[in-house]
């Protein structure tokens, strides 16, 4: 019975999934007979030992459960409930991954929009974990980017949240965001670092943005003129940067806000 679960050893370790699949038969045989039944599963030697107790009387009498006597609706019960619990295990997994990421910022491929919804899927390419795809979804796209999407482009993503979803198998749902005050800063504090810009004195803060106008940044250190270009290009709108608290004496109209 064991080779019925090696089609899923790719998605788990050997010794986890032979837990699972002794786990997933106990429970299951155990509702069938009605009575506690234990699995064990043999990886190396392809063999299967199954055994339940039943109470005479005052004793509990052990009996042995032959594989082959196990009925094939049964047989398909183990096999699909295994398939499910290594789904729900890998998502818990890639979500205990993930979650140090919600908050931060990530780069990403758009690889479909919805032609209904203008969902956009987006393939995240920071190395996190194999096929990362989070959801981008209308209403956390800035209203003037909208019209310029295009599969294959390639843009900065702020991570809103994560949560696991079941739809015949577990997996985790990412969401993106380009909209939030955090998005600016972590954009602007990403490519300080990737520019070996000191970080010990720096502290950023959004204090107001109107997506496709304007925002304004406090800012404790000096930010060189080639990053604050370039979040104006990526962002499509002016960014105003207050050092020091000082105060910002004019805002771009949304009508001369792109360069």
């Amino acid at each position: 019975m064991i080779s019925l679960f090696l089609e899923n050893a790719h998605t788990s370790e050997r010794e986890e999934l032979l837990q699972l699949a002794e786990s997933v038969i106990s429970k299951t045989l155990s509702a069938k007979f009605g009575c506690p039944v234990f699995a064990c599963l043999d990886g190396t030697n392809d063999v299967v030992d199954l055994w339940g107790t039943r109470s005479q009387g005052i004793d509990v009498v052990q009996f042995k459960i032959k594989p082959a006597d196990i009925p094939d609706k049964v047989v398909r019960q183990i096999i699909n409930r295994t398939k499910r619990a290594v789904s729900e295990k890998k998502a818990l997994e890639e979500y205990g991954r993930l979650r140090g990421d919600i908050g931060s910022n990530v780069t990403g491929e758009i690889f479909r929009i919805n032609a209904v919804t203008r969902e956009i899927l987006v393939k995240i390419n920071n190395g996190m974990c194999k096929e990362w795809y989070g959801a981008f979804p209308l209403m956390e796209q800035p209203p003037h980017e909208r019209p310029k999407y295009a599969v294959g482009q390639e843009l900065e993503f702020h991570v809103v949240g994560a949560e696991i979803i079941t739809n015949g198998s577990s997996q985790v749902r990412i969401t993106l965001t380009r909209r939030p005050l955090k998005f600016v800063e972590q954009l602007l504090y990403r490519k300080l670092f990737s520019q070996g810009e000191d970080l010990s004195h720096q502290k950023l803060r959004c204090t107001k943005r109107v997506p496709g106008s304007y925002s304004i940044v406090r800012a404790r250190a000096h930010i060189p003129r080639s990053i604050i270009d370039f979040a104006v290009k990526e962002l499509k709108e002016r960014v105003y940067i207050s050092l020091n608290g000082t105060k910002i004496q004019a805002v771009a109209k949304r009508s001369s806000n792109v360069r």
